[in-house]
C-alpha cells in the first residue's frame, strides 16, 4: 500500500511556502498560526473561547496553546478575562485596541486562502474534489477513533 501519510506532508509544506511566498511582511512578528487563532476567536463574539478550545480546533497540546496565549498577551492582543462562575477557567478575548488592527489581516488571510483553495483545486472536477472530501473526513474519523481507543 502506497505511504499516503509522505504525500499529505508534502501537500501541506507546499500550501505552507504558497503561504509564505504571499505573505505581505506587514505582520511578521505573528505566526500563521496566531493569525488563525486570533481569528477564531473573532469569529465567535457570542461564544466563550478557552484554551481547552484552542487545543481542540487546532489538535495542539496544552503547552503549546499556553505558550501562544502568553505570546498573545505579551504583544497586548489577547487578554484572559475570569469566569465569574469558575474562576479556574479563564476567557480568551481580543483586546478593543487589536481588533481594528486586526481586521485587514484578516481579510488579507482570507484572500490568500481563497487563492491557496483555487490554485490547489485547478484541473480537479467537482466529482474529484467531492470524492477527496469524503475519503479526507473518513481518514480523520478512523485516527479520531484511535484516539479515543488509546
Amino acid at each position: 500500500m502506497e505511504n499516503y501519510f509522505v504525500s499529505f506532508r508534502e501537500l501541506i509544506q507546499l500550501g505552507y511556502r504558497y503561504h509564505q511566498r504571499s505573505e505581505n511582511n506587514l505582520y511578521d512578528d505573528l505566526s500563521l498560526m496566531q493569525k488563525h487563532v486570533i481569528r477564531y476567536i473573532l469569529k465567535r463574539p457570542d461564544q466563550d473561547v478557552y484554551q481547552k478550545d484552542l487545543e481542540k480546533e487546532f489538535l495542539i497540546s496544552k503547552s503549546t496553546a499556553s505558550t501562544m496565549i502568553k505570546s498573545l498577551e505579551k504583544k497586548g492582543i489577547v487578554k484572559k478575562v475570569l469566569n465569574p462562575n469558575d474562576a479556574r477557567l479563564k476567557k480568551l478575548v481580543i483586546t478593543e485596541e487589536y481588533k481594528a488592527k486586526f481586521q485587514p489581516i484578516y481579510e488579507d488571510m482570507r484572500r490568500r486562502m481563497e487563492e491557496l483553495n483555487t490554485k490547489m483545486c485547478q484541473n480537479i472536477s467537482k466529482e474529484e474534489l467531492e470524492v477527496f472530501g469524503r475519503i479526507i473526513e473518513q481518514m480523520k474519523d478512523n485516527l479520531s477513533k484511535g484516539e479515543n481507543n488509546d
